[in-house]
């Protein structure tokens, strides 16, 4: 097995069996090759395996937001990125990551975090992608190279025409459709007239962005401001 990352695992980790859909988290950390679990989901060897550094509880709730005092979001090593994966623990809800405001907050696409003391886990994109290639890779690929996309946030502003259009609905819509645009995917201003359109717009013209918006096979549409009016 080989970890997804060489940032330092601690007590309380989660550790993800990908091939079995299991986790747990770590009791104690034994040496520089082995942790002592909670519970046993590496019933074989051979297993792939994924250490979630990113682990807590939240300790102050704000809306849209994710805000833990003991956090370390730009820790050199394992820092968090835009569009990584939040998972509220305790209640089974998550989202991605818009922003990294401090080492402390991040800023995120939904407020999954409506109390104090829920437990949290980030997973990177790196980590979602290695879950989902190690079930299916032939067993001959003893080793994934996995290259991260990089995030390119794009503001978008649209002026809409109609009769009792949603403002808000238009924007929500928007930023829902440029958080799933997959790597090196095309943000065409005709797909953002149609989604406002799609919300009851008669009309839609976009000045932001003046063309058509074009990546890298390496790169991901992320949205940044959405400004919709009428």
């Amino acid at each position: 097995m080989s970890p997804i990352s060489p940032h330092a695992a601690a007590a309380g980790d989660i550790v993800e069996n990908p091939l079995r859909g299991t986790q747990t988290t770590i009791s104690t950390v034994d040496s520089a090759t082995q942790v002592t679990l909670v519970a046993d989901i590496f019933p074989f060897a051979g297993d792939p395996y994924i250490i979630h550094s990113h682990t807590g509880v939240n300790t102050t709730a704000t809306t849209d937001k994710l805000i833990d005092s003991a956090g370390a979001f730009t820790d050199a090593t394992y820092t968090v990125k835009p569009g990584d994966t939040v998972k509220n623990i305790t209640d089974n809800t998550q989202t991605v990551v818009v922003a990294v405001d401090s080492a402390i907050q991040l800023t995120l696409a939904d407020d999954i975090f409506l109390a104090t003391g829920k437990s949290y886990v980030i997973n990177g994109l790196i980590a979602r992608i290695k879950s989902h290639i190690d079930p299916l890779r032939p067993v001959t690929a003893s080793k994934v190279t996995i290259f991260p996309p990089t995030p390119i946030s794009q503001a978008v502003t649209i002026t809409v025409t109609g009769t009792g259009i949603d403002l808000t609905a238009i924007a929500d819509n928007i930023e829902a459709y440029m958080n799933i645009m997959i790597p090196g995917e095309t943000l065409y201003t005709a797909k953002l007239v149609q989604i406002a359109m799609d919300a009851g717009a008669t009309n839609a013209v976009v000045s932001t962005p003046a063309a058509d918006v074009t990546v890298t096979t390496y790169q991901m549409i992320r949205p940044g401001t959405i400004t919709v009016s009428a």
